[in-house]
């Protein structure tokens, strides 16, 4: 369980920090998602980095019941399958991506939505019984 709490609040602060820095900025998001498009290099760094820290989390936090530590096993599992998917389907994958972040008010809800994700990780994350 100090595993589950550990990856919450790494998770959680990361989402939080980024999300929000990226809130201010929103048009960052689409240059971002057309430079990656671009690059066949970005493209397998981001697969390699999502493939193994899926797979690191998915080996060692696997957890499926009703709490807040399933959130942490699908992180675990989105980054796996979305490396995978930079990998073996990028464009579709990047058309995806283009569509969803198609205008500024989409990109701003999806951020504040992650930044919102990131806030209660955290929050759940210091809760810890190891930190009293």
């Amino acid at each position: 369980m100090e595993l589950s709490y550990f990856l919450a609040q790494l998770f959680g602060l990361a989402i939080a920090i980024i999300a929000g820095a990226l809130f201010l900025r929103p048009a960052a998001i689409r240059l971002m998602v057309d430079e990656v498009g671009k690059s066949q290099l970005l493209t397998t760094m981001l697969s390699f980095i999502g493939i193994m820290g899926g797979l690191a989390v998915v080996l060692t936090h696997n957890v499926w019941e009703l709490s807040w530590t399933t959130w942490i096993t699908v992180i675990g599992w989105a980054a796996l399958i979305k490396g995978v998917f930079y990998l073996t389907a990028p464009k579709l994958f990047f058309d995806l991506g283009n569509k969803v972040y198609s205008s500024t008010n989409t990109v701003r809800i999806v951020l504040f939505l992650a930044f919102i994700f990131g806030l209660y990780l955290a929050a759940v994350g210091f809760q810890t019984p190891w930190h009293s």
